[in-house]
């Protein structure tokens, strides 16, 4: 539907999830809100040569503070969905994953290792979520628990590839999807009032099964085509004018890391 400059302000200035804005970006504001610390934080660590131990525990005291203060504004009836003050643990839980990955790699693999830890996890996430308890405290405990599931997957899926062996079938799906996650994000909700009209017109089975998959299919198929369309030639606009001055420290993308690897095994 149309949205007028004063309905997209918050948009514009990466402050939707707490103004308001496209109801589903708000998430967008919690990770420029979270690029913009992360790069603060960073650059003061550099000039106090901050070791990186300390840097570590810094942001898993800062994650372990938002959850404790999540939990008390939810039962305190304060909205914790949307604001970055009451989300960003999620991402700083990235961040630590990725500083034992590159800095204690061994500390990360013994971890990794545990996989019963990580079954584990999955399967209270899943019993909490069955459950479906509906009380104040229940709606915190929910965002950490999609938290852990997400940690729990990463920790059961990936493996650190070595010899040009091929990845598993079930992480490559994931990265190859991880391409065009951006986009399926914004564009996946475009579908679904379209296909919400259709359903009346269906048999009551076959509206059942359409619900259940035409929009998670759909959406995926509208953010990889909008991807190709707009994303990826405007990233390659943005190398052509600001070449990068150092590789990415995550390795490159899956897309490129499958050529790679076919042409290695030919």
């Amino acid at each position: 539907c149309h949205r007028s400059l004063r309905q997209l302000w918050g948009n514009l200035l990466n402050i939707q999830n707490y103004v308001g804005g496209v109801a589903h970006t708000w998430s967008l504001g919690v990770e420029e809100h979270a690029y913009l610390l992360l790069v603060l934080c960073l650059v003061i660590a550099a000039r106090r040569a901050t070791r990186m131990s300390n840097l570590f525990f810094f942001f898993a005291s800062v994650t372990a503070c938002v959850i404790v203060l999540r939990m008390i504004l939810a039962v305190n009836g304060v909205d914790i969905y949307g604001p970055t003050h009451t989300r960003i643990d999620g991402i700083l839980e990235g961040v630590l994953l990725a500083m034992l990955y590159h800095y204690a790699p061994e500390t990360f693999r013994r971890l990794q290792d545990r996989r019963w830890l990580w079954l584990a996890i999955l399967a209270l996430v899943l019993v909490f979520f069955r459950l479906k308890i509906s009380t104040p405290w229940a709606a915190s405990l929910s965002i950490d628990c999609a938290n852990a599931m997400g940690v729990a997957l990463l920790m059961l899926l990936y493996r650190h590839r070595e010899g040009g062996h091929r990845r598993s079938s079930v992480y490559r799906l994931v990265a190859w999807l991880g391409l065009y996650s951006y986009g399926i994000y914004l564009w996946h909700v475009s579908v679904i009032a379209p296909l919400t009209r259709v359903t009346p017109h269906l048999p009551h089975w076959l509206g059942l099964v359409w619900l259940a998959i035409a929009p998670t299919l759909l959406g995926a198929l509208l953010g990889i085509f909008f991807t190709k369309l707009v994303e990826f030639p405007a990233l390659k606009l943005r190398d052509r004018l600001f070449p990068r001055r150092v590789d990415s420290a995550v390795g490159i993308p899956a897309e490129i890391e499958e050529k790679a690897l076919s042409n290695h095994s030919v």
